[in-house]
């Protein structure tokens, strides 16, 4: 289940959010709202519109749109990475929100990502727009490598204030 989530105003005054049409900024905000607690979500265009537009008469086709506007907004430093799971019978999509550290606090009772896992157990990898080895993300990405950093940073009460 998700969790209450910060939103950084500064996303509002970014030059590449600013020239995303007003769906797919919306869209990019929700994908804030439903992420696990390290930045990782389904996907799929569906699972997508069931719980960012559910009162919105939108298709799957425009809702993987909205998403892939949104993933070419910006290549340099990208606002999402797309990735493709090739799956026994089929492939799934997930989608990383890669700056997620820099902007949400570590919560008290992180849960570790089921999709982290996923994406580096033995399937098949393929990145849309930027490529990421299972080492590579493994690497980056590891929950406990940044839910320590987090903690590290954190500290523990006034007498660390000046620390930083």
């Amino acid at each position: 289940m998700p969790r209450k989530r910060f939103q950084d105003p500064a996303i509002n005054k970014d030059k590449y959010f600013g020239k995303l049409s007003d769906k797919a900024r919306l869209l990019f905000r929700g994908l804030i709202d439903i992420a696990d607690d390290e930045g990782f979500i389904q996907g799929d265009p569906l699972f997508l519109r069931s719980e960012i537009f559910p009162y919105d008469d939108l298709s799957c086709d425009e809702v993987k749109k909205l998403r892939d506007e949104v993933e070419k907004s910006k290549q340099e430093s990208p606002m999402i990475i797309l990735y493709s799971v090739q799956n026994q019978t089929e492939v799934e999509e997930y989608i990383q929100l890669p700056k997620w550290w820099n902007y949400q606090p570590l919560p008290d009772y992180p849960i570790p990502s089921k999709i982290v896992n996923l994406l580096l157990d033995n399937r098949v990898l393929i990145s849309k727009g930027t490529v990421n080895t299972h080492r590579s993300l493994a690497r980056k990405y590891s929950f406990n490598k940044q839910r320590n950093a987090l903690r590290n940073r954190k500290g523990t009460g006034k007498e660390q204030e000046g620390n930083e």
